[in-house]
């Protein structure tokens, strides 16, 4: 217990620092802006009529914990930070009931060495479903341990279902390990568990919200950058640092190598067939992730089923540590390694935090023409447009704009789903977006602040197909943002 009170401890300040140090981003402002629409008919209509459509839970939190205390990143990250932390402590204690003490330390700081880490500190669904599926799973392997708990276990079953299901559409994937492991649970027992059934498909319902969203989701992003084709499923598969990966190898490999073998007691040696099936399953969770997204829903990231990552911990500390000595410093090797590279994975995160937070805060280049103030200014990166207002001064901020041009997107980028995005939610809240025609006609003369030749950033070619001159006028330079000065453009009748 001390050992899980100190690893408690020690992530939640670590990861409180990390949300500290981090500005708001792209998806987590469209989170933060939902969330403070005042009325309430207001918020629900832009739930399902937004530019998101995901289940609410993760909206109500943030909005809850805007209005309670206030909208800076430390308070609004909180839940999400706690509920990772929930993730990572149903790991260890999942690997506690049939490893030492080191194994479950071990599986439960990996998700911090991993790519889920970064959904940590963001106020987005990802880590809510990581906590629900860790629940469940906890919960499920306890129906088979404890028959004195079993009414907890299963109310833990169904309550962290409904809270992954409750934040995103992704979480049904959840339901296959479950339903996997306790089929062959019934198999070998030969005997069908009930109310473990009834626990786990209690919540099922809740999937039918689902098709709506999806529905609209598929029909609005038609030129999405999350494609699933094979490149980006095989990519996506790269879950930890390939030298992080090389320095756990090679601790285990010391470890096991100048001691003997683990003689594990047989209350924790006998890892049931159930188990087995249901940890390979949830690891395995990004193929069904990609079938689903070739079949049915059309676009794939590696966050929609980071509950994987759950998988390969509990992996991890099952079987490396099943030839590790469970005595001596050697037992602790590994997990020394692997909170040495978590602490590294901190420090980065906090140093890249504040030079993207000094990047959006410095406002555009220096020009001694025309002033910033004087004339609107355009950013062109759509992606990073709402992170510079969010944290431009007052006066700076009136002067930026977004253009929305879908056509042009697809055409130039092919692709279109920011640009549908911040339509959309400017439909529902107050961000200064315009469309691109209807703005070049009510403006000769304006200021781009972008980067030319990013392969991101449309702005440019369509301004040149326009007959515009565009001209550097400030930190002109290869890498990094300037800040462009345009005239003469050829706008074509708006509703073109």
């Amino acid at each position: 217990m001390r050992r899980f009170l100190a690893f408690t401890a020690t992530y939640l300040s670590f990861t409180l620092l990390v949300a500290w140090a981090k500005p708001f981003w792209h998806d987590e402002l469209f989170t933060y802006l939902i969330a403070k629409i005042p009325r309430w008919g207001d918020f629900w209509s832009a739930l399902w009529n937004g530019p998101e459509r995901n289940p609410p839970l993760h909206y109500l939190v943030a909005r809850v914990a805007i209005s309670v205390f206030s909208g800076s990143e430390l308070v609004m990250r909180l839940p999400f930070v706690v509920a990772f932390g929930v993730g990572c402590a149903c790991i260890f204690l999942f690997v506690r009931r049939r490893r030492h003490a080191a194994a479950a330390l071990t599986a439960a700081v990996f998700p911090m060495v991993s790519v889920a880490y970064f959904w940590a500190t963001d106020a987005r669904p990802y880590a809510f479903v990581l906590a629900g599926c860790g629940v469940s799973l906890l919960s499920w392997q306890g129906l088979s341990d404890a028959h004195r708990r079993r009414a907890w276990a299963l109310v833990g079953l169904s309550t962290g279902l409904v809270v992954a299901l409750l934040s995103h559409c992704y979480a049904v994937l959840i339901f296959i390990p479950l339903v996997t492991g306790e089929l062959v649970r019934t198999y070998s027992t030969k005997h069908v568990d009930r109310s473990a059934l009834a626990a786990i498909f209690l919540p099922a319902p809740l999937v039918l919200m689902y098709v709506p969203l999806f529905s609209a989701s598929r029909a609005s992003t038609a030129h999405t950058p999350l494609t699933p084709d094979l490149q980006r499923f095989v990519g996506s598969l790269v879950v930890i640092p390939p030298v992080f990966l090389f320095v756990l190898g090679l601790a285990i490999v010391v470890a096991t190598q100048t001691g003997r073998p683990a003689s594990v007691p047989p209350a924790r040696a006998a890892i049931p067939a159930h188990e087995w099936c249901a940890l390979l399953t949830l690891a395995g969770l990004p193929i069904f992730e990609f079938i689903g997204a070739r079949g049915v829903v059309g676009f794939y990231h590696f966050r929609y089923a980071l509950s994987s990552i759950e998988g390969l911990a509990i992996l991890l500390g099952l079987t490396v540590f099943r030839c590790i000595p469970q005595s001596g410093w050697r037992s602790w090797l590994p997990t020394a390694a692997i909170i040495a590279m978590a602490l590294q994975v901190v420090v980065w995160q906090i140093r890249a935090g504040g030079a993207t937070r000094s990047r959006y805060t410095q406002g555009p280049p220096e020009y001694h023409g025309e002033s910033p103030s004087e004339v609107p200014v355009v950013v062109a990166d759509g992606l990073s447009f709402l992170p510079r207002v969010h944290y431009s001064a007052a006066t700076r901020r009136a002067t930026l704009v977004y253009l929305i041009d879908e056509s042009a997107a697809v055409r130039h980028t092919r692709e279109d789903a920011v640009d549908i995005e911040l339509r959309s939610l400017g439909r529902i809240v107050p961000i200064p977006v315009a469309d691109y025609h209807a703005f070049l006609s009510n403006h000769p003369r304006f200021l781009v602040w972008g980067q030319t030749g990013s392969g991101k950033e449309w702005l440019f070619a369509q301004l040149q197909a326009d007959g515009a001159r565009v001209e550097c006028v400030a930190a002109c330079r290869q890498e990094g943002d300037s800040l462009f000065a345009v005239s003469g453009a050829n706008a074509p009748p708006v509703g073109r």
